[in-house]
């Protein structure tokens, strides 16, 4: 069987591809601007070593199940079209091709799936900047996890991402690469961009803050990653031993990948979070369980979507019904109650477990961008990545802030001081 893989690469891609098929190079560190073409090249680069290679083994890691599913969609797509598919796997996300060559997709949310696989000819890892650095019994994601599946059959290894900051392994692949022989690093800025103009450029700058511009387009490693957080590092501390009462907000999630967080903080600002799991009614038990077992001056609940019928719910099971309370999260509460979290962090006066590693992933990559037309600030996650834990976190710390004592709110306890006075 032949195969054509005379495909018109930019600039820098045809680069990259003589790099990576330089025998004397057994890891690539591509570090790309936003939007330049690192995905199709990571494809085509996937396709081109399982189908050239009879019985290889080419694997793919993403930071989330939804980039991997995303890339693979789009193999799939292009494989098809050839007949070159024999059978292929929606679930696991395996696609085994007609000369019995597989391509697997793994996330690193997952490190026990990777665990015992044996990659051939190529792996990738894409976003390899957003990798968590521990997995969560505190192992090492890239030494103890990652680097063993390549240990029998050496594959070629392709590092994919835009900077994050330099505290993580990608930046010190980044950096061995800029002096090494059998790693390189290739860094491709979106001034190399041939498909952009210097007029979009610059109108793309004008509505981009500096920090995310260096980062994102410039692919300059900032001290720490970019976020809206700045300094969240040092408010994980020791795991959190909670005193006294707490406040609680309720990130809630029905379906899908985001998660239902419930976060507890004490008046001293030390944080707890748990991941209520399983289906819509499970949920409603396990919160309420929650709930009854606390004591909290008060619950926000989040309500947009289903989450009123969900708050519903969830006071017939809980003890403290006259405690819970709705919290719709609008553009405008959104940028308030992360203003609020962002003064909390600042002024180093709450705490999060050290442990609580997910957490701290959303943290970095929660940030801002500001509209070029009204110059509003608006804050997310940046795609595809989730804020469900930041959420939950915000809208406790603001639970805290309008229910300071018993679970009355501010007005009403200021009026019901007045009364007594008069």
């Amino acid at each position: 069987m032949t195969i054509n893989f005379d495909i018109n690469l930019s600039k820098w891609q045809r680069k990259a591809w003589k790099l990576l098929h330089d025998p004397t190079v057994n890891e690539l560190v591509l570090c790309c601007s936003r939007q330049c073409g690192k995905s199709i090249f990571a494809e085509i680069a996937m396709m081109e070593a399982a189908l050239t290679n009879p019985n290889a083994n080419v694997c793919y890691i993403s930071p989330l199940y939804t980039q991997g599913k995303k890339v693979y969609r789009e193999i799939c797509d292009a494989l098809e079209k050839a007949n070159l598919i024999k059978r292929k796997n929606s679930s696991n996300l395996t696609i085994e091709l007609v000369n019995n060559s597989l391509i697997q997709f793994f996330t690193a949310q997952t490190p026990t799936a990777i665990r015992g696989t044996t990659c051939s000819y190529l792996l990738v890892l894409d976003e390899f900047a957003y990798f968590p650095e521990e997995t969560t019994n505190g192992e090492n994601l890239f030494h103890n996890v990652i680097k063993p599946i390549t240990k029998t059959r050496k594959p070629k290894i392709l590092y994919l991402s835009t900077p994050n900051g330099k505290q993580n392994t990608y930046y010190q692949k980044y950096l061995e690469g800029l002096e090494g022989k059998k790693t390189r690093t290739l860094v491709n800025d979106i001034y190399k961009d041939p498909f952009i103009t210097l007029e979009e450029i610059e109108e793309l700058k004008r509505s981009t803050p500096p920090l995310a511009w260096a980062q994102e387009y410039e692919v300059k490693f900032l001290d720490n990653a970019l976020t809206a957080f700045e300094g969240f590092e040092d408010c994980f501390k020791s795991p959190n031993k909670q005193n006294g009462r707490v406040w609680v907000g309720i990130d809630l999630s029905s379906v899908g990948e985001d998660e239902t967080v419930m976060t507890m903080i004490d008046k001293e600002g030390n944080t707890r979070q748990k991941v209520i799991e399983g289906t819509l009614d499970e949920k409603y038990h396990k919160i309420a369980d929650t709930l009854n077992k606390l004591d909290f001056a008060a619950c926000y609940v989040e309500t947009n979507g289903i989450g009123e019928v969900m708050l519903n719910e969830i006071k017939k099971l809980t003890r403290q019904k006259n405690r819970l309370y709705g919290w719709n999260t609008s553009s405008t509460s959104k940028n308030e109650i992360i203003s609020l979290l962002q003064t909390e962090i600042a002024n180093k006066s709450i705490a999060f477990d050290i442990d609580d590693k997910q957490l701290y992933i959303q943290f970095g990559v929660f940030t801002y961008t500001v509209d070029k037309r009204t110059r509003r600030i608006s804050y997310a996650a940046k795609p595809p990545y989730h804020d469900d834990r930041i959420m939950s976190l915000a809208i406790a710390l603001r639970c805290r802030l309008d229910y300071p004592s018993n679970g009355l709110n501010n007005y009403a306890t200021v009026a019901m001081k007045n009364r007594r006075i008069n």
